[in-house]
């Protein structure tokens, strides 16, 4: 289990590069450090709740990862908009 904890987190540092790029390269991407960090808690909270999901119910395994993923999706979508 803190294995796969310690993925999730790898992976969500690793996903953050595309911002990280679009800060970089393009014209009025301006994300703050706290804005990054935000969003790797966001990813790695959102991943973990999948993970305890889907080990609590196998059988709706993917059911189960779309729901919580749109969920997730929807408060970014609230945060990011206002």
């Amino acid at each position: 289990m803190k294995n796969s904890i310690l993925k999730i987190m790898g992976w969500a540092g690793v996903a953050l590069i595309i911002p990280l790029l679009g800060n970089i390269f393009i014209e009025g991407w301006n994300w703050n450090w706290n804005e990054f960090l935000f969003a790797w808690v966001f990813l790695v909270v959102m991943a973990t709740t999948i993970l305890f999901a889907t080990k609590r119910f196998p059988t709706y395994r993917t059911i189960i990862g779309i729901v919580i993923f749109l969920s997730f999706a929807a408060v970014w979508e609230m945060l990011a908009t206002g």
